[in-house]
């Protein structure tokens, strides 16, 4: 493809218009899951129908808390000797840069979301044409970024079955129509003209983002904006700007930035022989319409619902003395049998028995949904619910290691931008081992001499997973048993102690324990002043010889109340134990 070929423009265009019409299905049922996504109440334009059972906005949310529940962190590390100082100062300024700078863990959370509904895709590349808002990202001149990628503005060559194969695959944004008439980085502007912001795509399908904002999208903009394409192509090794209506490319570059280009798609199941991926929410999204129009339908039976008294004709005097009598009262009645209460509508028995079950085949079908967002407990024992969360991680172990994999992707490019530019210094701060002691240190070109690829650098992202204080306080127990004590002789011998105090505020403070300052004193100056302690003290303290003494006992699980519920619903005849393990939460 020659980029400066008219020609070759009208074959890139035609190109990229047949890929978007055939990725056009997937966008709109991504704008239909999204709709009940939101639902009905979240604007004018949201589920055209009430969602009052919302299991798809539980369950993306479930998973996207624990794919990323944290900032994300990067280890830089190498096997090339004398190249350890290299890869210590890298680590720094790329764990500054994705926090302080670009704020990397609110990038990734939309890309994640993204991933749930179709493709999480990911720009990341330098910004070299100056300050510049695009596409609602700001960017500074020479830094790094990685902006998030929706999916009404992705193309990719469809006619490939693997991503790793295209022959070109871009994006769409916007900038400032006066910036690109006055930047010199753009050619080819003679004809270039505003171009119309709609709420429809090129092909006529509603954009996601008509949701919130309506399909009028022209009033609300100040100023004029220009549309363009990014288009990379991986066998020519170039970056070409297009703009998306008729002309010739506004710039044109020999990509010279990360191998791979400056996209990195988020798929979390592959389907054989196709480059679309089957995104999570597909897979729910049939049994959350079935649950909510059962839902709405047992809506409409219970304000069907009447109750009224009716009376035979001979007994009129009995019905207006109780329509006046309060409640509790005696009343004097000739023909008792004559008076008579009467109900009509209601929820059918059979429709929320079937409910209640649809609720836990979407709870199996999403990978046990009870347990992996601890919405109520699956079995009647400690250690059957920790075997139940162990299985059901499964599936999410399988997407966070994509996930994983998708953010080291992204950490290696910006480590490759930061490495390479001759104009980044970082003000960085490094920490003095043994010690709370921090001094200023920079991040400058002297400290990035030599090959990137051939240092042999590893950047592998960490601290992504989410550790609560229970979690920190159970983590903690587990090294001072299996580590601090058994191996106190030799720590000893170090001159390395426990900090007694320190010890019993961390685990306060883990714990939730505010009164510890009430229960014991601490003398002032002893904080810092580490105590040498004798293991065999700590048996005599009674540290490590507790005996536990485990008991099952059985509880309620919300399966065995629910089980119950049906069949009472269904008429079964259920025994007393399931009848009062409905009413009370015990299995016996």
């Amino acid at each position: 493809m020659n980029p400066q070929n008219a020609e070759d423009i009208q074959d890139v265009r035609r190109a990229v218009e047949f890929s978007r019409q055939k990725l056009q299905v997937f966008r709109s049922k991504r704008l239909d899951a999204i709709r009940q996504y939101v639902g009905a109440n979240y604007s004018s334009n949201g589920a055209e129908k009430s969602v009052p059972f919302p299991l798809l906005s539980v369950s993306v949310e479930v998973y996207q808390q624990n794919l990323v529940p944290a900032a994300p962190r990067f280890c830089v590390s190498t096997n090339k000797q004398g190249v350890k100082p290299k890869a210590d100062k890298l680590e720094m300024g790329l764990n500054h840069l994705v926090d302080r700078e670009i704020k990397l863990e609110q990038t990734l959370g939309r890309a994640v979301m993204n991933g749930m509904f179709l493709t999480g895709t990911m720009k990341v590349g330098m910004e070299s044409r100056g300050k510049m808002e695009i596409d609602g990202f700001r960017h500074d001149i020479g830094q790094p970024f990685a902006d998030v990628v929706d999916d009404d503005d992705w193309v990719h060559d469809v006619n490939a079955t693997v991503y790793e194969k295209v022959s070109f695959s871009g994006n769409r944004y916007r900038l400032p129509y006066w910036y690109v008439m006055e930047s010199d980085w753009f050619e080819n502007k003679e004809n270039l003209k505003p171009t119309r912001i709609t709420g429809t795509n090129e092909g006529g399908d509603v954009r996601a983002e008509t949701i919130s904002r309506g399909t009028s999208l022209d009033q609300g903009d100040y100023q004029s904006y220009v549309e363009l394409w990014d288009l990379w192509y991986p066998l020519e090794n170039m970056l070409v700007t297009l703009p998306a209506e008729n002309g010739m490319p506004l710039h044109v570059n020999e990509w010279e930035g990360p191998e791979g280009g400056p996209f990195h798609r988020l798929c979390f199941s592959d389907v054989p022989g196709q480059i679309m991926p089957l995104p999570p929410v597909a897979l729910w999204m049939d049994m959350h319409m079935l649950a909510n129009s059962i839902f709405r339908k047992l809506e409409d039976q219970i304000r069907r619902q009447k109750t009224f008294t009716g009376y035979a004709s001979h007994a009129e005097q009995d019905a207006k003395n109780i329509l006046t009598h309060n409640d509790g009262d005696m009343i004097l009645m000739d023909n008792p049998d004559g008076v008579r209460e009467f109900s009509t509508g209601g929820a059918d028995p059979r429709s929320l028995a079937f409910l209640i079950q649809l609720r836990d085949f979407y709870s199996w079908l999403a990978g046990n949904l009870d347990t992996l967002g601890g919405l109520s407990a699956q079995a009647q024992t400690l250690g059957q619910e920790e075997l139940l969360a162990g299985n059901s991680s499964k599936r999410l172990e399988k997407m966070q290691n994509a996930t994983r994999s998708f953010v080291r992707d992204i950490g290696y490019d910006l480590g490759w931008y930061l490495w390479y530019d001759p104009l980044i210094e970082l003000p960085l701060s490094k920490r003095i081992a043994g010690t709370n002691i921090t001094i200023p240190v920079t991040f400058s070109p002297a400290d990035r001499e030599g090959d990137y690829l051939e240092f042999n650098m590893d950047i592998d992202p960490y601290s992504m997973q989410y550790l609560s204080p229970a979690k920190k306080l159970a983590l903690l127990d587990r090294v001072m048993a299996n580590y601090v004590l058994p191996l106190m002789p030799v720590l000893q011998q170090q001159g390395i102690g426990i900090n007694i105090e320190g010890l019993l505020r961390t685990i306060a403070r883990y714990s939730n324990m505010s009164d510890l300052d009430q229960i014991l004193t601490f003398a002032n100056g002893m904080m810092n002043q580490p105590q040498a302690i004798q293991p065999d003290a700590l048996i005599r303290q009674g540290m490590t010889q507790r005996h536990t003494i485990r008991t099952n006992r059985s509880g309620g699980t919300r399966t065995g109340r629910d089980n119950a519920m049906m069949q009472t619903l269904m008429g079964a005849g259920v025994q007393n134990a399931q009848a009062d393990a409905t009413m009370t939460g015990n299995n016996r």
